[in-house]
């Protein structure tokens, strides 16, 4: 059976990789705020120790700082047809723009994974999505290294049924849907495979999610 995890790819694999929200609100950012320093702290709310994870998590973030946007991502981002606030400074910006190690700090506190970003807005607020979701998966690949994408697809499928029993034909024609799983996902293997499959076989209606950067080489 196939593994639910990639272990060959880095788990960010292109700067498309986040929540849409992020691009609007950096514009924002470069427009209004571009001097304006900022600190995010990463708390684990359960508790669980992490601290194992830093050296993978360490060289995960090396290969984060290795990306810049491709021609075809940004020719996706500022489609006018559908993005037409962004504006050309900004992806003349984001032409230009990579992660920056010197913003982020990893340690161990008492045994919790600690990380703080502190630096100026401008460069630190792509960094969210990102680190979460190298957390998750790492924390996931560690814990449940044995999950398939079968288990997953399954699963997906026992809601499908779900659905289908307990509501009626009108219901599920109302019922509207989006993916908005990236910091929380169990990889990045599987969340592309759920998508495919909500988009081909969702009994509603599947509204959207952000697209995997393979969608825009």
């Amino acid at each position: 059976m196939e593994s639910a995890y990639d272990y060959e790819a880095p788990v960010i694999q292109g700067l498309l990789d986040t929540d849409y929200y992020t691009f609007t609100m950096m514009q924002a950012v470069l427009h209004q705020y571009p001097n304006v320093d900022v600190e995010y702290n990463f708390i684990v709310r359960s508790k669980e120790k992490l601290g194992h994870l830093i050296p993978q998590l360490r060289d995960e973030l090396e290969k984060l700082a290795g990306l810049q946007m491709r021609e075809g991502e940004l020719r996706f981002l500022f489609n006018p047809r559908f993005r037409e606030y962004l504006t050309p400074d900004y992806e003349r910006f984001l032409g230009l723009f990579r992660f920056n190690l010197r913003y982020i700090h990893v340690s161990e506190v008492d045994g919790q994974l600690n990380i703080r970003v502190v630096g100026p807005m401008l460069h630190c607020i792509m960094f969210e999505q990102p680190v979460l979701a190298l957390v998750s998966e790492l924390r996931n690949r560690d814990k449940y290294p044995d999950v398939t994408l079968e288990d997953v697809t399954r699963k997906l499928y026992q809601k499908f049924d779900w659905l289908e029993k307990n509501l009626s034909r009108d219901e599920l024609a109302d019922l509207r849907v989006s993916d908005f799983s990236t910091r929380r996902r169990l990889s990045f293997k599987a969340q592309r495979e759920v998508v495919d499959i909500m988009r081909r076989d969702f009994p509603g209606q599947f509204v959207g999610t952000w697209p995997t950067n393979s969608t825009c080489r």
